[in-house]
Protein backbone atom coordinates (compact mmCIF):
# COMPACT_ATOMS: atom_id res chain seq x y z
CA UNK A 1 0.00 0.00 0.00
CA UNK A 2 1.27 3.34 -1.04
CA UNK A 3 1.70 6.39 1.12
CA UNK A 4 -1.27 8.66 1.17
CA UNK A 5 -0.14 11.57 -1.16
CA UNK A 6 3.44 10.20 -1.54
CA UNK A 7 4.30 9.57 -5.15
CA UNK A 8 7.75 7.94 -5.49
CA UNK A 9 9.17 11.38 -7.09
CA UNK A 10 8.69 12.68 -3.61
CA UNK A 11 9.56 10.18 -1.19
CA UNK A 12 12.26 10.60 1.58
CA UNK A 13 14.80 8.31 -0.62
CA UNK A 14 14.44 10.55 -4.13
CA UNK A 15 14.78 13.89 -1.83
CA UNK A 16 18.67 12.39 -0.90
CA UNK A 17 19.13 10.85 -4.06
CA UNK A 18 19.74 7.27 -2.54
CA UNK A 19 18.20 3.49 -3.34
CA UNK A 20 15.33 2.11 -0.72
CA UNK A 21 18.70 -0.82 -0.14
CA UNK A 22 21.37 2.34 0.79
CA UNK A 23 22.96 1.92 4.02
CA UNK A 24 23.08 4.40 6.96
CA UNK A 25 26.17 5.53 5.97
CA UNK A 26 25.03 6.25 2.00
CA UNK A 27 22.67 8.09 3.58
CA UNK A 28 24.74 9.76 6.00
CA UNK A 29 26.93 11.16 2.87
CA UNK A 30 23.86 11.84 1.13
CA UNK A 31 22.14 14.11 3.45
CA UNK A 32 25.91 15.97 4.32
CA UNK A 33 26.35 16.63 0.49
CA UNK A 34 22.52 18.07 0.31
CA UNK A 35 22.77 19.94 3.56
CA UNK A 36 25.79 21.71 2.69
CA UNK A 37 24.30 22.40 -0.80
CA UNK A 38 20.77 23.77 0.52
CA UNK A 39 21.45 25.52 3.68
CA UNK A 40 19.85 28.81 3.39
CA UNK A 41 23.06 30.47 4.55
CA UNK A 42 25.15 29.20 1.90
CA UNK A 43 23.20 30.81 -0.67
CA UNK A 44 25.10 33.37 -3.16
CA UNK A 45 23.32 36.32 -3.25
CA UNK A 46 21.41 36.56 0.39
CA UNK A 47 19.44 39.57 -0.88
CA UNK A 48 17.89 37.02 -3.65
CA UNK A 49 14.11 36.23 -2.43
CA UNK A 50 13.96 33.44 -4.03
CA UNK A 51 16.90 32.17 -3.82
CA UNK A 52 16.96 32.24 -0.38
CA UNK A 53 13.24 30.80 -0.26
CA UNK A 54 14.44 27.50 -2.47
CA UNK A 55 16.85 26.61 -0.66
CA UNK A 56 15.33 27.19 2.97
CA UNK A 57 12.34 24.81 1.80
CA UNK A 58 14.81 22.38 0.12
CA UNK A 59 17.08 22.30 3.17
CA UNK A 60 13.65 21.76 5.38
CA UNK A 61 13.26 18.36 2.65
CA UNK A 62 16.04 17.14 3.30
CA UNK A 63 16.26 17.35 6.82
CA UNK A 64 12.97 15.65 7.06
CA UNK A 65 14.00 12.78 4.95
CA UNK A 66 17.51 12.38 6.85
CA UNK A 67 15.43 12.43 10.36
CA UNK A 68 13.13 9.56 9.04
CA UNK A 69 15.92 7.29 7.08
CA UNK A 70 18.36 7.54 9.70
CA UNK A 71 16.45 6.33 12.33
CA UNK A 72 16.37 2.49 11.72
CA UNK A 73 12.61 2.86 13.50
CA UNK A 74 11.26 5.44 11.40
CA UNK A 75 12.63 4.34 8.28
CA UNK A 76 11.10 0.54 9.09
CA UNK A 77 7.39 2.09 9.71
CA UNK A 78 8.34 4.82 6.41
CA UNK A 79 8.88 1.82 4.66
CA UNK A 80 5.85 -0.10 5.14
CA UNK A 81 3.51 2.84 4.59
CA UNK A 82 5.06 3.05 1.13
CA UNK A 83 4.48 -0.73 1.20
CA UNK A 84 8.74 -2.13 0.29
CA UNK A 85 10.38 -4.15 1.99
CA UNK A 86 11.90 -2.91 5.74
CA UNK A 87 15.46 -2.56 6.54
CA UNK A 88 17.89 -4.85 6.59
CA UNK A 89 19.24 -6.37 9.96
CA UNK A 90 22.28 -4.92 11.52
CA UNK A 91 21.67 -1.18 10.66
CA UNK A 92 22.36 1.41 12.65
CA UNK A 93 20.78 4.27 14.05
CA UNK A 94 22.89 7.90 12.83
CA UNK A 95 22.30 10.50 15.15
CA UNK A 96 20.51 13.31 13.56
CA UNK A 97 21.41 17.03 14.67
CA UNK A 98 18.60 19.58 13.12
CA UNK A 99 19.48 23.53 13.90
CA UNK A 100 16.65 24.74 15.61
CA UNK A 101 16.58 27.85 12.89
CA UNK A 102 15.99 25.33 10.03
CA UNK A 103 13.89 22.81 11.58
CA UNK A 104 10.66 21.50 9.64
CA UNK A 105 7.33 21.81 10.51
CA UNK A 106 4.99 18.88 11.10
CA UNK A 107 2.09 21.01 10.07
CA UNK A 108 -0.10 19.57 6.62
CA UNK A 109 -2.81 22.32 7.05
CA UNK A 110 -2.70 26.14 7.31
CA UNK A 111 -5.16 29.16 7.11
CA UNK A 112 -4.21 32.13 5.95
CA UNK A 113 -4.98 35.05 8.07
CA UNK A 114 -6.09 32.56 11.05
CA UNK A 115 -2.65 30.50 11.38
CA UNK A 116 -0.31 32.28 9.79
CA UNK A 117 -0.37 35.87 8.43
CA UNK A 118 1.25 35.48 4.57
CA UNK A 119 0.86 32.53 2.05
CA UNK A 120 4.73 32.73 1.92
CA UNK A 121 4.97 31.87 5.80
CA UNK A 122 2.37 29.30 5.29
CA UNK A 123 4.34 27.76 2.52
CA UNK A 124 7.65 27.91 4.69
CA UNK A 125 6.20 26.27 7.64
CA UNK A 126 4.08 23.62 6.04
CA UNK A 127 5.58 19.63 6.42
CA UNK A 128 8.59 18.87 3.93
CA UNK A 129 5.84 16.66 2.16
CA UNK A 130 3.66 19.52 1.27
CA UNK A 131 0.14 20.07 2.68
CA UNK A 132 -3.03 22.16 2.00
CA UNK A 133 -2.76 25.77 2.71
CA UNK A 134 -6.43 27.56 2.48
CA UNK A 135 -6.13 30.75 2.12
CA UNK A 136 -9.29 33.71 2.93
CA UNK A 137 -10.26 36.17 0.01
CA UNK A 138 -8.42 39.35 0.48
CA UNK A 139 -5.30 41.00 -1.54
CA UNK A 140 -1.74 39.19 -0.69
CA UNK A 141 1.24 41.47 -1.57
CA UNK A 142 4.33 39.94 -1.88
CA UNK A 143 6.74 37.20 -3.39
CA UNK A 144 5.56 33.57 -3.03
CA UNK A 145 7.85 30.43 -3.73
CA UNK A 146 6.78 26.75 -3.81
CA UNK A 147 9.45 24.44 -4.10
CA UNK A 148 7.77 21.60 -1.49
CA UNK A 149 5.85 18.72 -3.05
CA UNK A 150 2.42 18.43 -3.14
CA UNK A 151 1.46 21.77 -1.88
CA UNK A 152 -2.23 22.86 -2.89
CA UNK A 153 -3.20 26.84 -2.22
CA UNK A 154 -6.74 26.91 -1.94
CA UNK A 155 -9.39 29.49 -1.64
CA UNK A 156 -12.57 28.23 -1.15
CA UNK A 157 -14.57 31.36 -0.70
CA UNK A 158 -16.71 32.33 -3.38
CA UNK A 159 -14.55 35.22 -3.81
CA UNK A 160 -10.93 34.95 -5.73
CA UNK A 161 -8.13 35.39 -3.62
CA UNK A 162 -5.48 37.95 -4.86
CA UNK A 163 -2.01 37.96 -5.02
CA UNK A 164 -0.15 40.84 -6.09
CA UNK A 165 3.66 40.05 -6.87
CA UNK A 166 5.17 36.89 -8.22
CA UNK A 167 3.76 32.86 -7.71
CA UNK A 168 7.56 30.97 -8.31
CA UNK A 169 6.75 27.44 -8.95
CA UNK A 170 10.24 25.47 -8.39
CA UNK A 171 10.53 22.05 -10.31
CA UNK A 172 10.91 20.19 -7.40
CA UNK A 173 7.30 21.39 -6.53
CA UNK A 174 5.89 18.18 -7.97
CA UNK A 175 1.52 17.66 -7.47
CA UNK A 176 1.64 21.25 -6.61
CA UNK A 177 -1.44 22.73 -7.21
CA UNK A 178 -3.22 26.49 -7.09
CA UNK A 179 -7.58 27.38 -6.92
CA UNK A 180 -9.10 30.50 -7.08
CA UNK A 181 -6.46 33.18 -6.96
CA UNK A 182 -5.91 35.77 -9.16
CA UNK A 183 -2.50 36.85 -9.48
CA UNK A 184 -1.02 40.33 -10.59
CA UNK A 185 2.07 41.35 -11.12
CA UNK A 186 3.02 43.99 -9.19
CA UNK A 187 5.22 47.21 -10.22
CA UNK A 188 8.46 45.64 -8.30
CA UNK A 189 8.23 42.14 -10.04
CA UNK A 190 7.80 43.86 -13.90
CA UNK A 191 8.87 41.94 -17.06
CA UNK A 192 9.68 38.76 -14.28
CA UNK A 193 5.71 37.47 -15.10
CA UNK A 194 3.20 36.57 -12.52
CA UNK A 195 3.35 32.84 -12.03
CA UNK A 196 6.72 31.34 -12.90
CA UNK A 197 7.56 27.82 -13.61
CA UNK A 198 11.83 27.49 -12.81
Amino acid sequence: MAMDGMSEAGSHYAVLGVAHEASVEEIRKAHRFLALKWHPDKVADPTDQISVRVATQQFQLVQAAYEVLADVQKRQKYNEQLGISSLQPGQKRSRSVVSANWAHSDAVSLRVPEDVSTIAAAVDRLSAAGGVIEVAAGTYDGLVVVSKPLVKLICKSAEKAVIRGQVVFRECATGAEIKNFRIEVSAGAAGAGAVDLK
